[in-house]
């Protein structure tokens, strides 16, 4: 309403200047016609006075061809010069209205009269009278004589039309006056009625606002919901991928190091170092696994110190010899500043293994060849420990010192970045320093190199029982419990609002009043204030403006200077309700005022309208931030899938070429070590390439290239792809279609992928010597693909989320064992094609997938078209 009335006196303030203007602009109008009247009337003098002349020369011509006379002759002389003269500057001075061609007619006669006249006059003088008088006649008979007569009369004709000019320039400047303010009014009704419209609109504008908000707001709840929900499965997506990787990594790494031991037979020098280059990226998967399966604890809250009486200094040495092999490779040095004596410390083993592995890892992968690493230990206090790593790589930039330890943040941009990683090295450590009670520090120069600094806390725990660390160390991720004491309590729930009041009965009558819908805080002085807003950073503050150490004013703007607190809302008690009170609250920041003696009605009203405000700006900030971790995630999903995919397709590539005896003859034992090796490695690619599917389809990177496929066709390929499979289990795979199947219009490659997981859980899941069907009909325009497999029974529930993202099944029952994405993928690219999918399942264990999509245009509809084109002609139609 106050913006409303503040337009409304503007629009007055506009229309009553605009009048002023108005009303100085006739002024000067009126002014400027009066100088053109006064001019007229000058002229119009003027041509009076020369045409007295002309008549008075006339005359005096006459009277001296009659009676010469040497006073007439002086007068006439007089006369006829200054004729001219007078006509010339009339011709100069003539007004824009009047033509000037006229005047300059009447000018070029005028002389041309008094000349003649001059002529006259000389001839009386040497010829006589009789002679003179002749010729005047002579003139005047050839109608020349009446030219003078014209000239007067014109001038008088002129001296009228001035006289009606100058009255209808008054007539104009009235009309002129009259219309002005006329439409003065009609401008000052208008502004009065389009201000009270505007009064009346801004009502219903504003409850239209209010309704949006409400609406908005209803959406927003919703859409965070889902972003919740969303984020949890990703966890567990996290949780069961690592899981489900260790697993086949596991069965390759331990053949491999059974091998390399010889236990198998020996082997030449060069099957040595091909093993050993599939150990190496083998282990570098484990590490990233590692990382992921700590990273996706870490999000749930399951991770709980356990500390253990710990040789620190042992510990980090053997740490230290891991890298000793990857050292060597890089042509590096490396510089230990460990104590000499050993520390048997209170610490948890792990954590402090994971953070150690990250910076070295780091230190090595940054630094080029023939440079230094530096790891340093040392007590600093009595159970204080810090831990550095210094290289002399590439260093960090200033600016990105602050993002390097962000999750998923990477040093450079996935599509040009010359280092791999996950991005999640130095967000573990510190998360696992803080753990440990501790912080971590970076000092790095670009070009030069950078040092990582973490401090710890490490009680003695000399004379305590030490545990093995060589087998501590197999344990690569223990299993540990959940935390209850991360779980939040029923209050962190509500909105947090700090009560600052030295009055403590009004401070706790305050707090009686909201504790039913708000954590109640309360500090008894503004620098308690201060500091308790800095420590926990409430929802809303209420700050009486009287109070020891820090008045209310001061508390507000401090908390609307500080970066991180500007945006809580503050509200000011005050018993002071005088307009310089007020102005000095609002120019501290204060968001709202709340006057002594108030209702409880009237706190509690204000406050939930302030602390909904608060909720509805938190949700959003939640939203955007919920939307950018979803990105993240699928960005890091691709960008691990893509790294796993790299040294599996390097190792497969190294199974087949000792599998063909390429590097020489493999003993028979080896090989089907091998063979179980390449097996396991192809479940890894599958699941890698299932992933970077997933993120293509989702980010909207996937470009689907539509094509005529032969699908009876692309059906036998795929099929014989699994013939080994199949006949594993002694499953038997019959495919039919009609002789006259049309080609469908469809990404090739799609269509290939979705055949592919459908016929493959078909023969994963089918009974023992069953059967597989694979049938392919026309339905009207509709292409049906169905395949039917006899197997395990999937319930009416189980159907119903069979084809979510991460839905794997109940425990115990079908689709466990895997990562709950094949199906998922299944559906989106039917989707892509404009078809549906769907799943029935009896309970004499037979399933049925069926996959109905459109027909485009195929060749057999051509061909018919132009089989009828030719009995046309034939006919001769």
């Amino acid at each position: 309403m106050e913006t409303q009335l503040t337009t409304g006196f503007g629009i007055l303030l506009g229309l009553a200047t605009f009048m002023f203007g108005a009303f100085f602009f006739l002024s000067s109008s009126s002014e400027d016609a009066a100088k053109t009247l006064q001019k007229r009337h000058s002229y119009l003098e003027e041509l009076r006075a020369t045409r007295e002349e002309i008549i008075k020369t006339e005359s005096l011509t006459r009277a001296y061809l009659l009676e010469p006379k040497e006073d007439y002759s002086n007068q006439f002389n007089m006369a006829a010069s200054s004729i001219p003269v007078h006509l010339q500057k009339l011709y100069n001075d003539v007004p824009d209205w009047y033509e000037r061609r006229n005047l300059l007619r009447l000018n070029e006669i005028s002389v041309k009269r008094v000349t003649h006249l001059l002529s006259v006059i000389h001839e009386r003088s040497t010829k006589g009278l009789d002679s003179a008088l002749a010729m005047l006649k002579s003139y005047d008979k050839s109608g020349d004589g009446a030219i003078l007569q014209t000239l007067i009369e014109r001038l008088e004709v002129n001296q009228q039309e001035l006289i009606q000019g100058q009255l209808t320039e008054s007539h104009n400047v009235f009309s002129q006056t009259a219309w002005g303010f006329a439409l003065l009014g009609a401008f000052v009704f208008c502004g009065f009625f389009y201000l009270v419209r505007r009064m009346y609109s801004g009502i219903a504008y504003r409850r239209q606002i209010e309704d949006e908000v409400a609406k908005r707001a209803e959406e927003l709840s919703k859409l965070n919901e889902k972003l919740i929900e969303s984020e949890r499965m990703k966890s567990e997506f996290v949780a069961t991928v690592s899981h489900e990787l260790r697993t086949p990594l596991t069965l390759i790494l331990a053949p491999t190091e059974s091998i390399l031991a010889g236990d198998a037979g020996e082997l030449t020098d060069e099957q040595t170092e091909h093993l050993k280059t599939m150990h190496n990226n083998t282990v570098r998967l484990l590490q990233l696994i590692t990382g992921l399966l700590d990273f996706s604890r870490l999000e749930a809250g399951k991770i709980e110190l356990r500390p253990e009486p710990t040789d620190i200094v042992s510990l980090t040495k053997s740490i230290l010899a891991d890298f000793a092999p990857a050292l060597k490779q890089k042509q590096l040095t490396i510089v230990s500043n460990l104590p000499e004596a050993s520390s048997l410390i209170e610490i948890d083993r792990y954590l402090y293994e994971r953070i150690l592995f990250n910076l070295v890892s780091n230190a090595v992968k940054f630094t080029q060849i023939s440079g230094i690493v530096t790891v340093s230990l040392a007590r600093v206090q009595d159970d204080q420990w810090v831990v550095s790593v210094k290289d002399t790589g590439i260093g960090i930039p200033e600016s990105d010192i602050e993002l390097i330890f962000q999750r998923f943040r990477q040093a450079e941009a996935p599509s040009t970045r010359r280092f791999e990683g996950a991005g999640l090295g130095l967000a573990l450590v510190v998360e696992f320093a803080r753990l440990l009670g501790g912080d971590v520090a970076v000092e790095s120069k670009l070009g030069v190199g950078s040092q990582f600094s973490v401090t710890f806390v490490g009680k003695d725990a000399t004379g305590a029982k030490q545990k093995d660390s060589s087998v501590a160390r197999k344990i690569m991720v223990p299993q540990y419990g959940f935390n209850e004491s991360t779980k939040r309590t029923k209050d962190d729930h509500k909105p947090t609002v700090l009560v600052a009041e030295d009055n403590t009965e009004l401070a706790a009558y305050i707090e009686s009043v909201l504790e039913s819908f708000c954590r109640v805080l309360i500090a008894k002085d503004g620098q308690e204030a201060l500091d308790m807003m800095k420590a926990i950073a409430p929802d809303l503050i209420i700050s009486d403006i009287m109070m020891p150490e820090i008045d209310g004013l001061t508390l507000c703007k401090e908390i609307k200077s500080d970066p991180v607190l500007k945006s809580t809302p503050v509200v000011l008690l005050t018993a002071l309700t005088n307009r310089e009170s007020l102005l000095k609250g609002w120019e501290s920041g204060a968001d709202e005022y709340l006057f002594k003696p108030f209702h409880p009605k009237e706190l509690t009203t204000r406050v939930k309208g302030i602390l909904t405000g608060v909720s509805e700006r938190k949700r959003a900030e939640m939203l955007a931030l919920q939307q950018q971790k979803a990105q993240q995630t699928r960005d890091f999903m691709s960008t691990l899938a893509h790294d796993l995919q790299v040294p599996l397709l390097g190792s497969s590539r190294v199974f087949e070429m000792l599998l063909d005896g390429k590097l020489g003859e493999v003993p028979d034992e080896i090989r089907t070590l091998i063979g179980q090796i390449q097996d396991r490695n192809k479940f890894l690619l599958k699941i890698t390439d299932c992933l970077l599917e997933i993120y293509r389809y989702e980010s909207g990177g996937k470009d689907m290239e539509f094509s005529n496929v032969d699908l009876k066709h692309l059906v036998d390929e795929v099929v014989a792809d699994f013939a080994k499979a199949a006949e594993e289990k002694k499953i038997t795979v019959l495919c039919t279609s009609e002789d006259s199947m049309q080609k469908v219009t469809a990404d090739e490659k799609a269509m290939r992928l979705l055949l592919t997981h459908l016929i493959d859980n078909a023969i994963k899941y089918g009974a023992e010597g069953s059967s597989v069907q694979v049938r392919q009909e026309e339905d009207g325009d509709d292409l049906v693909l169905e395949i039917v497999n006899t197997g395990s029974f999937i319930d009416e529930e189980s159907r119903k989320v069979l084809f979510d993202k991460f839905w794997r099944g109940q425990p115990g029952k079908r689709f466990v064992a895997n990562t709950g994405l094949g199906l998922y993928l299944c559906k989106r690219i039917v989707d892509a094609h404009g078809g549906t999918i769907e799943c029935d399942s009896s309970e004499d264990t037979v399933t049925t997938f069926k996959v109905t999509m459109p027909f485009a245009k195929t060749a057999k509809q051509e061909k018919v078209q132009l089989s009828t084109a030719e009995k046309r002609e034939q006919a001769g139609e």
